[in-house]
């Protein structure tokens, strides 16, 4: 299950959507993902969840690895669907499965992002984004590079948790039964916690070696720029956002 999870890796491709400025995609992200939950019809969620698939045919990505990516993530939209089950009852299993659904949508966009940014480009995103924010005082550059860095260690913490479910195995545990895997699931992430620290700092001495600092000023190999796909795709998410609206509000 866990080799399943795919946040933070990218993948790397010349797609449309690949080409796109860091800062559209990131936006665009940001706003369906606020569009989506001003609804909870159930057509409204199969109009966002067809779009998803659609942005991930245009980043030339296979619908089936998407689902094998968020597969770990439906324990998420169950305990969504449970919830309103057992505070509304059966009456409200359809908005229940509306937001368990919309929820998927979203971890599918945002793994979007991941797969098609690389992280220094979104870490150069960020800093830009921010950048109304550095002038109050703010460390967005910090937070940016904290952005970054963490991007880059969820594939290796995710290796690192499969490595130990390995030795475990192989050492003659048992995972099955619920007690069993909860009882194995504390050395596990100690363990897992002990090399995240470990690595942590390593990465720290090796950054001061070479000098970094926040307050220092940065140049870029590659300068951000938007284009005209970036306007086209502003464009298509604005009608996305639109559509959703009006059909969460019976307007179709």
């Amino acid at each position: 299950m866990l080799t399943d999870i795919s946040l933070g890796r990218y993948i790397s491709g010349t797609s449309v959507v690949h080409r796109l400025d860091p800062r559209t995609k990131m936006l665009a992200v940001l706003a369906i993902s606020v569009g989506m939950i001003q609804g909870a019809s159930l057509a409204g969620t199969a109009w966002h969840l067809g779009l998803a698939t659609v942005a991930l045919a245009l980043a030339g990505l296979p619908a089936r690895f998407a689902l094998r990516s968020t597969r770990p993530f439906l324990w998420l939209a169950a305990v969504v669907f449970g919830s309103h089950l057992l505070m509304g009852g059966w009456g409200a299993w359809d908005t229940g499965l509306a937001l368990a659904g919309r929820l998927l949508a979203m971890v599918t966009l945002a793994s979007l992002l991941s797969w098609t940014t690389q992280p220094l480009e979104i870490v150069a995103g960020l800093r830009s984004l921010g950048s109304p924010f550095a002038r109050l005082g703010l460390p967005v550059d910090a937070g940016a590079t904290a952005v970054g860095l963490a991007l880059r260690f969820a594939p290796i913490a995710l290796s690192e948790a499969t490595s130990i479910l390995q030795a475990q195995a192989a050492r003659g545990a048992d995972f099955r039964g619920l007690r069993r895997k909860l009882a194995l699931a504390a050395p596990m992430l100690g363990t897992l916690f002990e090399r995240a620290f470990l690595r942590a700092d390593v990465l720290a001495e090796a950054m001061e070696s070479r000098g970094y600092s926040p307050a220092a000023p940065r140049t870029y190999y590659r300068r951000l720029g938007f284009g005209l796909r970036d306007l086209v795709a502003a464009c298509l998410v604005v009608g996305w956002i639109a559509g959703g609206w009006l059909i969460d509000r019976g307007g179709w």
